[in-house]
């Protein structure tokens, strides 16, 4: 058999830098502000779902945290609420070795939320939300430009199909990339009907 030139990255080293605290929302908000001072794009994550029994998996932009958990915006694009259920974030923060693994509830976020966000979009970005029928064929792609600029003076108010996401944590797990695949996980698991979580060590 031929032999395999197999794909490397790069090698990792000991973070011992990073803070932990009993609270997982606070050693996020800890490790975002850390990965904020070096990573190009610290609000990128994936988010996970299931789509017409599929799974399927996008990059979105954090945009907001709070006590009750993470949000982001986008299209409302299954009328039949399938886009609703459990779900998975995933940020990597490669230029500091730390990734953040979430489990979650995803939900609407509350209208004067994503009324918020929606002003602070720039008029070009809320046409084009505002006449694109996301992840739909284009059938003609042209015609879709030239009808932006017609759209931006009625971009004013939100439209309906535009939502907030909130992402409502029960897992979350703080990765720490380490040499010799001695990686460093810490799992944080909610404790249901009580407002408290739980928090271990997991094998590497």
């Amino acid at each position: 058999m031929e032999k395999i030139e197999f794909l490397r990255g790069k090698p990792y080293k000991v973070r011992r830098d990073v803070k932990l605290y009993d609270d997982p929302m606070l050693s996020f908000r800890w490790w975002f502000d850390f990965a904020s001072k070096t990573e190009p794009n610290p609000t990128a994550m994936a988010y996970t779902n299931i789509e017409d029994e599929h799974p399927r998996s996008r990059m979105v932009l954090l945009k907001y945290v709070d006590y009750k958990g993470f949000y982001f915006f986008s299209h409302r694009r299954k009328i039949d609420d399938q886009d609703f259920g459990r779900c998975c974030l995933l940020f990597h923060w490669d230029t500091v070795d730390l990734q953040v693994i979430i489990n979650g509830h995803v939900c609407v976020a509350d209208n004067d939320i994503a009324d918020q966000y929606w002003k602070t979009r720039n008029r070009f970005a809320r046409a084009v939300s505002l006449i694109s029928d996301q992840s739909s064929v284009l059938e003609k792609p042209l015609n879709f430009v030239t009808d932006i600029l017609p759209a931006v003076p009625k971009a004013d108010k939100r439209p309906d199909h535009w939502i907030g996401y909130l992402v409502e944590p029960y897992r979350m797990e703080f990765w720490q990339g380490s040499s010799h695949r001695l990686n460093v996980r810490t799992l944080y698991e909610r404790i249901p009907f009580i407002d408290r979580w739980h928090k271990g060590i997991l094998s590497p």
